[in-house]
């Protein structure tokens, strides 16, 4: 289960720090167990994907767990529209320090914890009491703000597209080469349609970004910001999903550019 985020007081997410979350699907119930390999004890928001929004939490004592269920988009080429796939169940855990926990979810139950989403208005403001992003009337990040530490951070986000270099001496771009073949360029100067769900436990917008290339996007990214009520603290998280990209004679490199007024003295910082 790939979610399981927490980036709070440094400690890594479950998913990074060898977790075992084990399902285990019976006709109506569906357990899950989730291990803490740190030392000390953890309360995160964890998630499933479910088929039904009729679901509800409950941990190893019978006591109801606090939930929310987001819907799972899809872009319908033949509607041109957003849909809704199935299902993510967001919930509560608390976990032992190098112990585990466990968690039923029980379907066919009707659940209160169904999120409201809307459309995309002009602007779009994301936040909790601590975080938040602001997206503009082009539905792209514009700015971050910390108001805890008071900071503003200017941040333009943008999905761009290379063309890969293929040439004849001996280095094409390619696995672990990046070799483009000259600058990126936007897929388009349509705004993404967008979507707009927010709870108790996480608020997110999902995207679909336009191409001018393809009459079906092929980049779609959803922005989530969790509570710091929940998680110890609040961060952002991106999740993307991509392709299949168009290929016109050469292969395509996809990326997204993030553009801040952060004064970093030329001072790169990187987890690799």
């Amino acid at each position: 289960m790939g979610d399981l985020v927490n980036k709070g007081n440094g400690a890594p997410s479950f998913s990074q720090n060898l977790t075992e979350v084990l399902e285990h699907r019976t006709e109506k119930n569906l357990v899950v167990l989730v291990y803490n390999s740190l030392a000390w004890q953890r309360e995160e928001v964890v998630n499933v994907v479910v088929s039904t929004q009729e679901v509800e939490v409950t941990d190893e004592r019978g006591n109801i767990v606090q939930s929310q269920i987001n819907p799972r988009f899809i872009y319908e080429e033949n509607d041109e529209e957003i849909t809704v796939g199935n299902y993510t169940l967001y919930f509560l855990v608390s976990v032992p320090p190098l112990g585990f926990s466990t968690y039923f979810i029980a379907f066919g139950k009707r659940a209160s914890n169904i999120t409201q989403c809307t459309d995309y208005g002009d602007r779009l403001f994301l936040g909790t009491n601590d975080l938040a992003i602001n997206l503009d009337e082009n539905g792209r990040l514009s700015f971050f703000h910390n108001t805890i530490s008071g900071s503003y951070i200017s941040i333009i986000q943008d999905i761009l597209m290379y063309d890969s270099y293929e040439g004849t001496d001996g280095q094409n771009s390619g696995v672990y080469i990046f070799r483009p073949n000259g600058p990126a360029q936007p897929l388009s100067d349509q705004i993404p349609a967008s979507i707009y769900c927010s709870g108790d436990l996480v608020q997110e917008i999902f995207q679909a970004f336009p191409s001018s290339e393809s009459a079906t996007p092929f980049a779609y990214q959803s922005v989530k910001i969790f509570s710091s009520e929940n998680n110890g603290t609040e961060f952002i998280e991106f999740d993307y999903k991509i392709g299949p990209l168009p290929i016109a004679g050469t292969g395509r490199e996809l990326i997204t550019r993030f553009t801040t007024n952060l004064d970093s003295n030329q001072t790169i910082y990187t987890d690799a």
